[in-house]
């Protein structure tokens, strides 16, 4: 069957070569139906008109007659019974099924809708009664519900749902006991749950959980509304993400948990068929990772990180925590700013070298993983967090982990707020300085650019760092001329330069290239300055 080889095939142009096949097979089938009808109009009519003419002996003319134009009709059904009305003058509902299935997979426009088309043509076929022994089947319904909930376009997760209410309703009517054959089963309202779970749309996620609550509902129904369709680890894994992309915050966060922790608490209860996934315990973990950043959210990461690790110590092996797993809890920690974040950041690098070197070659860290830990030590209250910088970075090499200038940057602002820390003497921040220099020369020596941030952390380090001398006035000039003279001078790093030299030495850098004096050195922006110092930065 062609068009059963169309639509199973898999290739990309499927779904139009089916749909093709199907308009074609449609447009036979009215053909015929039209050719029957005309014959049996033409049959009729003859007899008809053969008995006005029969005089006297009409009766016996007529009974000839009607003889003869019933054996006609006989006649061209034996020769040609696939014309026959009640016999393969429609394509069947295989035939449909196929094209509705391939159409479900596709990702054209229109695709949905014509799927959906093609449903309500084998069900007016089915309520005509001329469809032999076709009739819809539960595999079109699901296909339909499929297509749209794929479908990414406004307002198609509502037709999914409502293609699931029409199925439910012609099984539960009694007027159409018809139908009664035609049972939703589980996929039918999972199909639909995904729909929601995928949709940006206001309520989503409140749509898709009325979904599963009926199926809950039905489930525990006795008689005539029961329905076998228990919610099952698709439904609850559909949930989680339908929560995950509600965009509301907490809410979000707090909701898929509690659905990630009813599917662990049937797990525990022995039913294996809800061990959760690494992806779904990933995705509530960086939900959570990204609500505020308070020490409880972090927790909450951190609670669930361990969680996984006790479940793959027990022998679930789908549940190893990756790589990106704890890189991604070291992220939000970073975001936290919290004063003791670096404590724990640091701890999960130290997991992940720790399985690398003892054979695990899946969990070495990468740049964004040791990063993480630098930026987490900006806000750390630790005195001595220049010498973890130092040591993160000594690190990164020892693993063969190139550093970039998101690396460096941030260890030159770990070193720079090492003075905020409490480290008050000069040999400490003398210490300081020299990884802020050392992290400054190893970015400009490397193969990666500096950026605005590079040389703002950098004077801020002078400023913080090297008393007011000199020196500092002389290491200060000319980090700023190296910063004129790639074009990545912004507001941020004017702001440091005024912050790090006396208003008469700041005067005396910038008016020698405006050719004007500078009065106000407070409302200077990098407007005032020549275009060519901030060529390579977005003039702000």
């Amino acid at each position: 069957d062609v068009l059963d080889a169309w639509a199973r095939s898999g290739v990309n142009a499927a779904p139009r070569k089916s749909n093709e096949c199907m308009r074609r097979i449609e447009e036979l089938s009215e053909e015929d139906v039209r050719d029957v009808e005309r014959i049996k109009e033409h049959a009729k009519a003859n007899a008809e008109k053969e008995t006005v003419s029969a005089g006297d002996d009409g009766a016996v003319v007529d009974e000839r007659n009607n003889f003869w134009g019933q054996s006609n009709i006989q006649i061209f059904d034996e020769i040609d019974g696939f014309l026959h009305p009640e016999y393969a003058l429609y394509p069947s509902d295989q035939s449909y099924t196929s094209v509705i299935l391939a159409l479900s997979r596709s990702r054209e426009a229109g695709a949905a809708e014509r799927a959906h088309q093609l449903l309500n043509r084998m069900i007016k076929l089915y309520d005509s009664g001329k469809w032999f022994k076709n009739r819809p089947n539960l595999l079109a319904f699901n296909s339909v519900i499929a297509a749209y909930a794929r479908n990414p376009t406004f307002g198609s997760a509502d037709k999914a749902e409502g293609v699931l209410n029409q199925l439910e309703r012609m099984y539960f009517d009694e007027n159409k006991p018809q139908y009664k054959y035609l049972k939703p089963d589980v996929v039918s309202y999972n199909t639909a749950v995904m729909g929601w779970s995928k949709s940006r749309e206001e309520a989503a996620v409140y749509r898709a959980e009325s979904i599963v609550n009926r199926m809950k509902e039905h489930y525990d129904a006795i008689g005539d509304k029961f329905l076998d369709v228990e919610p099952d680890s698709y439904t609850y894994n559909a949930m989680v993400n339908a929560w995950i992309r509600s965009g509301l915050g907490t809410t979000s966060a707090e909701n898929a948990e509690s659905v990630l922790r009813l599917m662990i608490e049937k797990y525990d209860d022995g039913d294996e068929r809800f061990v959760p996934n690494q992806k779904v315990f990933c995705s509530v973990i960086n939900v959570w990772g990204k609500c505020g950043g308070d020490s409880v959210t972090i927790q909450r990461s951190m609670d669930l990180l361990e969680l996984m690790e006790d479940f793959y110590k027990e022998g679930v092996v789908g549940l190893k925590p990756d790589m990106i797993t704890y890189t991604s809890i070291q992220s939000a920690i970073a975001r936290s700013r919290l004063p003791h974040g670096s404590d724990m950041a640091i701890r999960l690098l130290d997991k992940m070298e720790a399985m690398y070197l003892e054979g695990d070659k899946e969990m070495k860290p990468n740049v964004k993983s040791y990063s993480c830990a630098l930026s987490s030590l900006v806000h750390s209250n630790r005195k001595d967090k220049h010498l973890k910088a130092r040591d993160v970075i000594q690190r990164m090499k020892e693993m063969d982990v190139e550093p970039n200038a998101f690396t460096y940057n941030y260890a030159i602002n770990c070193a720079a707020t090492c003075a905020l820390a409490g480290s008050s003497d000069e040999k400490t921040k003398m210490e300081a300085f020299k990884v802020a220099l050392n992290a400054f020369t190893s970015l400009r020596n490397s193969s990666h650019e500096t950026d605005s941030f590079t040389y703002t952390f950098f004077l801020k380090a002078c400023g913080n760092l090297i008393p007011s001398s000199a020196m500092r006035s002389k290491i200060v000039t000319e980090t700023f001329q190296e910063c004129c003279k790639e074009g990545k001078v912004n507001n941020e790093v004017i702001g440091r330069l005024t912050g790090c030299l006396n208003p008469e030495e700041v005067r005396v850098i910038l008016s020698s290239s405006t050719r004007k004096r500078i009065s106000n050195l407070r409302s200077i922006t990098v407007r005032d300055l020549p275009p060519q110092w901030s060529s390579n930065t977005q003039r702000r």
